[in-house]
C-alpha cells in the first residue's frame, strides 16, 4: 500500500507546498501495521518530514520551550513518532524479529559555512546524516564510524531478509559492520545542482574516499 494522502496537511510558505506532519504519517503506517495478520512478512517505510523548513515549535505540545529554537522541537516531535511505532511492534511482539532502521536523507545546514537549510553546499553538515540499525538478535548497541552511503540501505534489508540483492555503485549490505567487523572503504559520491538550477552558480560535486574528501566546484 502506498499513501501520501493529504487531508489535514497544512500549506506552508516555502515553494507553497504541502505536508502531512508526522502524527498523521505515522496514524497511516500504524493502521496499516495493524491489519497485517499473524506473522506476515512485512516491509514499510515511514516517511516522517518534520525536520525540514519550515519549522514548527509545536507550541500545542511544548508550549514556549521551543519557540527561539523550533528545529529542535520538530526533531524531538519525530522522535515520539518513531516511539509510537517501535511501543506498537513491541506490543504486537514483533520487533524482536524486525529490521528497524532509521536514517536521514539529508542534513540541515542550520548556520554552518553561511547555510540555513541544506541543497547549496556539499559540507558534511548536510551530508553526514544518521543510521540507525536495530538488527534482530543484536543485544549490544556498536557504534562504527566508516563511512558508509544511503545506497547501502536496500542490499542491508535485503540481506537482512536472507534475499539475493547486488551492488550497486560500490554500496553492498552493512551486515558485517552490525557485527562490528569494517567495512570495505569504497568511493562516495554526492551532488548538487541546486545552485546552478537556483542561481547560476557553479553546480557542486563531491567523492569521499576513508579519510579524503574532495569537492569539485570553481574553487576546489
Amino acid at each position: 500500500m502506498y499513501d501520501d494522502r493529504l487531508e489535514g496537511a497544512e500549506k506552508t510558505l516555502v515553494d507553497l507546498h504541502q505536508y502531512r506532519n508526522g502524527k498523521l504519517v505515522t496514524d497511516a503506517a500504524l493502521s496499516w501495521l495493524a491489519s497485517l495478520k499473524g506473522n506476515q512478512p512485512f516491509f514499510c517505510w515511514v516517511h516522517l518530514y518534520d525536520p525540514h523548513t519550515p519549522y514548527h515549535a509545536h507550541r500545542d505540545r511544548y508550549g514556549d520551550e521551543y519557540v527561539e529554537r523550533p528545529y529542535d522541537a520538530e526533531v524531538r516531535f519525530m522522535d515520539e513518532q518513531v516511539g509510537r511505532l517501535l511501543s506498537f511492534l513491541e506490543a504486537e511482539g514483533k520487533l524482536d524479529r524486525t529490521l528497524v532502521m532509521a536514517l536521514g536523507d539529508h542534513g540541515e545546514g542550520l548556520g554552518d559555512h553561511g547555510e540555513a537549510t541544506h541543497g547549496n553546499m556539499l559540507y558534511d553538515s548536510t551530508l553526514h546524516v544518521p543510521m540507525i540499525c536495530a538488527w534482530p538478535g543484536q543485544a549490544d548497541p556498536l557504534r562504527n564510524d566508516d563511512p558508509v552511503s544511503v545506497m547501502s540501505v536496500a542490499p542491508t534489508m535485503l540481506d537482512a531478509a536472507g534475499l539475493p540483492f547486488a551492488v550497486h555503485h560500490g554500496a553492498g549490505s552493512l551486515e558485517p559492520s552490525l557485527r562490528g567487523e569494517t567495512v570495505a572503504c569504497r568511493e562516495l559520491y554526492a551532488e548538487t545542482d541546486e545552485p546552478f538550477v537556483t542561481y547560476g552558480w557553479s553546480p557542486l560535486r563531491s567523492v569521499r574516499e576513508g579519510p579524503l574528501k574532495y569537492i569539485q566546484t570553481t574553487r576546489p
